[in-house]
């Protein structure tokens, strides 16, 4: 049976002295491996740091934005899930729009505080890009 590959996505605002990655993504992610824990899941942690002064430039945010988009892709996913938040709104959008203009065939899963709390029936006018939502805890989904 093949391994499906999974990129677990975060665009955190981490301070200095913070984990690398963040409590809900770490608590997903160790659900993830409980749950699945026959081995056909590659699960592929990935954590963004948002807070840095130098993402004010927009030439510095495309570049991040165009830099996160090629070491997603380069992971190879099946499924990349992604956590929505209102301080990553607009990295969602691009990186969700063009990864799925680049793979028809990645799934993506859109959850956080963005999705639970968008009215009903409006998920897929917001992110046009997304596979499945998840309202409330991904790890109970």
């Amino acid at each position: 049976m093949n391994r499906i590959r999974i990129a677990l996505i975060s665009f955190d605002w981490r301070r200095p002295k913070a984990p690398l990655i963040a409590l809900g993504h770490a608590s997903v992610s160790a659900s993830l491996r409980t749950i699945m824990s026959n081995n056909n899941l590659d699960i592929h942690d990935i954590s963004y740091n948002m807070n840095n002064s130098q993402l004010e430039k927009s030439s510095c945010f495309d570049a991040f934005i165009e830099n996160s988009i090629l070491d997603i892709l380069s992971r190879k996913p099946d499924i990349l899930a992604l956590g929505a938040f209102v301080w990553n709104e607009e990295c969602i959008q691009r990186i969700g729009k063009v990864i799925k203009h680049q793979s028809k065939v990645i799934k993506i899963i859109l959850a956080g505080p963005q999705i639970s709390y968008a009215s009903k029936g409006s998920l897929e006018g917001y992110y046009p890009f997304g596979s499945v939502f998840i309202r409330g805890y991904p790890e109970l989904a």
